[in-house]
């Protein structure tokens, strides 16, 4: 009696774990892997913007998260700064891309190779979509280049 009262109490166990289990993952929304070919269009964006001197088309894709950290001005001026040194932006091209979901959204980072007219440069481009899926918006820019 003691060896069947104990496989109830077994059964008992594992038939919770399960109910528990069915329970919690119904609750869950489904798993989205993010894609990185949904940002590319807000970075191309930028760069075409950059490449006509469209400075406030540019400055329209930071997010306020970018310029809390960097002022407006500040980033036209220093945009400006990279046009003076380099030559104006003559193309662009994707080197590589990464994705990163997070609780408080999705983070993509995409790594250009960009040809000025007096240089080449690395730049880094971190864009931010928001759990609330609000709108993309760029939360990083990096530009790496001799002379600047």
């Amino acid at each position: 009696m003691g060896s069947e009262c104990r496989k109830r109490v077994c059964r008992f166990g594992w038939l919770m774990a399960l109910l528990v289990a069915v329970v919690t993952l119904a609750g869950c929304d489904e798993v989205r892997t993010p894609s990185v070919k949904d940002a590319e269009p807000l970075a191309q964006k930028l760069l075409t913007a950059r490449e006509h001197q469209d400075w406030n088309t540019a400055l329209s894709c930071y997010g306020h998260a970018f310029y809390r950290n960097t002022g407006k001005e500040a980033w036209l001026n220093y945009l400006q700064h990279v046009q003076q040194a380099l030559g104006p932006l003559k193309s662009y091209t994707l080197e590589s891309e990464t994705a990163d979901t997070r609780f408080s959204g999705d983070f993509y980072i995409l790594q250009y190779h960009t040809v000025y007219a007096h240089g080449d440069a690395h730049e880094i481009i971190t864009i931010r979509e928001p759990s609330d899926k609000d709108q993309f918006h760029i939360i990083g820019d990096h530009i790496q280049a001799k002379g600047l």
